[in-house]
């Protein structure tokens, strides 16, 4: 099953991507948290993989760098779900990962945007 992205035009970021994989957790509520690893990121948003498919429009939150060495808290920031594709079967902690997943960052504090884009440099 895959799902239909909320703009399928051709990318029209504002920003350009750089490949970055580490551990992310994205969190729907405070009940649900689902562990993801990154694809790339730039200053508009983040690509990720994961297991569990996410509905378009869907708001979350997402926190980069979960368990890295020498980060003191991973960032946190809030998002909104662009795009959820099935991407076929891959290995991710073990299971398969089999959606990549798209999200806008939304509401960036001048400290967040800051973080990011060090993470870019």
């Amino acid at each position: 099953m895959s799902a239909v992205a909320l703009n399928p035009a051709p990318d029209r970021r504002a920003h350009p991507r750089k490949s970055i994989t580490v551990p992310a957790r994205v969190s729907l509520d405070p009940d649900i948290a689902l562990d993801v690893r990154t694809v790339d990121l730039s200053l508009d948003g983040i690509s990720l993989i994961s297991g569990q498919q996410l509905n378009c429009g869907q708001e979350c939150a997402v926190q980069i760098g979960i368990g890295r060495p020498g980060l003191l808290h991973p960032l946190t920031v809030r998002a909104l779900v662009c795009y959820c594709i099935s991407s076929g079967p891959a290995r991710f902690r073990g299971s398969l990962a089999r959606f990549r997943i798209g999200l806008r960052f939304t509401g960036l504090s001048a400290e967040e945007l800051q973080i990011i884009e060090a993470i870019l440099a």
